[in-house]
């Protein structure tokens, strides 16, 4: 497997624009109230819908496009005060903004040579200010650093085997920690998926695990869970990341994982058990997964519109204030060849109750309209970052607001 192709799939992945934020205004929006009672939306059999709530504007400077390529919110030292973090490619540094005081702390830079290298982030988990785990994609490792960036220590995660020669691949999971499939604490432990991102040989259907925990104490590492036989294997072509990403987050009431494929209308759950195995949801109501390829190895213009006439299924998230899911669905719609990309494809936001039943769905506009790899569960509610078209608003990030309300 050669080394550029390698990094030719890792850079289908990338999302990065260049990004440089010069100051945030955050026009309202209190994203960790703790004045907000937890709700359950299951005791009642009566329907729910999902409502657009609000939006929070954040001002960018001219030379600052939207779509940050990874975003994590976190509380402050002291617990009160609540700080969205960001990845800025552009300088290679990771912004610290206080939402409440509508002030910068000072950056966290990375460097990628020298004694602190991190040749390459993707992602990063923040512990607290002075422990920050980033992920090194180009080696494969997670890096520990404090917040002026030092390295403090790192790990590989894939055993002792070189990050060039490919063979990893086909023993560990390729990781691309985005917002929406990031790095997950659990008491010790930082909990992610990756996948196989090229046709998954049936030799390894029974030993590719994808989900790593690391040991953020020790180092050690786990691996669980493979894809399921149902939808993957030679049987299938799905030859590209766009059918291959794991989905994925943690339901800490019931300790599991739970588990969304992009070509599946069905859910998998699983706890992180050794010998675990992943169990199906069959609750698809409606729901499509994608058929096969017509062909075997398709070209690039089939695969297109394969995506474009199939629904498909993206980033998936457990709202612990409301005991519910969302789901993002990519739907179908017809093709004659006149559409070049996904900017067409409607999106839904499926919502599911802790039984997996469906609740409602909302269709929110076109995908040429959302960035939502950037999703994040709140207290307040759903945000979901919002590309709006109007040249007014260009120099703003802008996240809408959605909220579950009972009929």
């Amino acid at each position: 497997m050669p080394q550029n192709y390698i990094f030719m799939k890792m850079n289908f992945y990338t999302t990065m624009v260049k990004t440089t934020l010069i100051s945030f205004s955050v026009l309202f929006i209190f994203l960790f109230s703790c004045d907000t009672k937890n709700k359950d939306l299951n005791n009642s059999s009566a329907g729910y819908e999902l409502i657009e709530a609000g939006e929070l504007y954040i001002s960018l400077d001219s030379l600052t496009p939207s779509k940050p390529p990874f975003v994590q919110l976190i509380k402050g030292t002291n617990q009160e005060d609540s700080l969205l973090t960001f990845y800025n490619v552009l300088n290679n540094s990771i912004y610290w903004y206080d939402l409440d005081r509508a002030e910068y702390l000072p950056k966290t830079p990375l460097v990628t040579e020298g004694e602190n290298a991190i040749q390459r982030a993707v992602g990063y988990h923040i512990i607290n200010q002075d422990s920050i785990f980033v992920y090194d994609m180009n080696r494969q490792k997670l890096v520990l650093i404090n917040q002026q960036g030092r390295k403090i220590s790192e790990n590989s995660l894939i055993g002792d085997e070189p990050s060039s020669d490919g063979n990893w691949t086909y023993k560990y999971p390729f990781l691309f920690p985005k917002t929406v499939t990031g790095m997950i604490r659990h008491k010790d432990e930082l909990i992610f998926a990756g996948s196989y991102i090229w046709a998954i040989p049936d030799r390894i259907l029974d030993t590719f695990k994808f989900t790593v925990a690391y040991n953020i104490k020790t180092g050690n590492q786990k691996h669980y869970h493979t894809y399921p036989k149902s939808n993957f294997g030679s049987e299938f072509d799905w030859n590209d990341p766009f059918y291959t990403t794991v989905y994925y987050d943690w339901n800490p009431k019931e300790e599991k994982m739970v588990y969304s494929f992009p070509i599946s209308s069905s859910i998998f759950t699983a706890s992180l058990q050794e010998g675990s195995i992943l169990q199906e949801v069959a609750n698809t109501n409606d729901l499509q997964s994608a058929k096969p390829h017509s062909t075997k190895n398709p070209a690039i213009e089939e695969m297109l519109r394969h995506l474009i006439v199939s629904d498909i299924y993206q980033g998936f998230k457990y709202d612990p204030y409301n005991n519910v899911y969302y789901r993002v669905s990519l739907k179908g719609i017809a093709d004659s060849g006149e559409h070049t990309d996904l900017s067409a494809k409607p999106i839904v936001i499926i919502i599911y109750d802790a039984k997996f039943n469906i609740l409602t769905e909302k269709q929110i506009g076109l995908s040429e309209n959302w960035n939502h790899m950037n999703m994040l569960v709140t207290r307040e509610g759903l945000l979901i970052e919002y590309l709006d078209p109007n040249p007014e608003t260009e120099d703003f990030l802008i996240f809408k607001k959605f909220q579950m309300t009972q009929n």
